[in-house]
């Protein structure tokens, strides 16, 4: 949503470097989808078996997995997004005005592929009406963010917007699931 948006409201100059950080950030969240391919079905399997030690055991350590890989390739993104463009494009002017939102996003995707896990459970559970929840919360607050921000702020205002919503849903409404599912 952010992308259709930002179309919109930034320079086409503007919305290419917005992109590219997007794009390159986007890679944290390959990290994810191959562990909840395997994990989801497993869970589930878990859950209907009623083996809810096994269950729990299995989330928290592809939790604490995700978290470590996904947790460094993001901080390494955020350390080294500078070099990382310029090795990339070759152009210091671009690397210098897309890296700052790059590393915004880097640290929003990284929560938000952690954030992912409460999901992993509801679906084990068949339980998702929490998800359908905060993901309409998130809408609601995030669209009008994004677009006071990048109209404001350009693509940074959008990075803190990212950043800053996904690391209140990680704190809050992640929180808050795991108190009704699995306190």
């Amino acid at each position: 949503t952010d992308k259709l948006v930002l179309s919109g409201i930034l320079s086409l100059e503007n919305y290419g470097y917005f992109t590219l950080s997007v794009l390159v950030a986007n890679g944290i969240m390959v990290i994810g989808g191959p562990i909840a391919g395997s994990l989801m079905p497993r869970m589930a399997k878990l859950y209907a078996e009623n083996n809810q030690i096994e269950l729990i055991r299995v989330y928290r350590r592809s939790t604490k997995l995700v978290a470590i890989i996904a947790g460094s390739v993001a901080m390494t993104l955020v350390t080294v997004s500078k070099p990382l463009l310029i090795a990339w494009t070759g152009d210091v002017d671009i690397a210098e005005k897309a890296a700052p939102i790059l590393q915004l996003y880097a640290l929003g995707n990284g929560i938000l592929v952690i954030a992912a896990f409460p999901y992993y459970l509801q679906f084990a559970k068949g339980n998702l009406r929490y998800h359908l929840y905060g993901n309409l919360g998130l809408v609601i607050v995030l669209i009008p963010t994004i677009i006071y921000a990048a109209t404001n702020y350009g693509g940074i205002g959008a990075g803190y917007v990212w950043l800053t919503t996904n690391a209140l849903y990680f704190f809050i409404w992640v929180a808050f699931v795991h108190h009704k599912l699995q306190p």
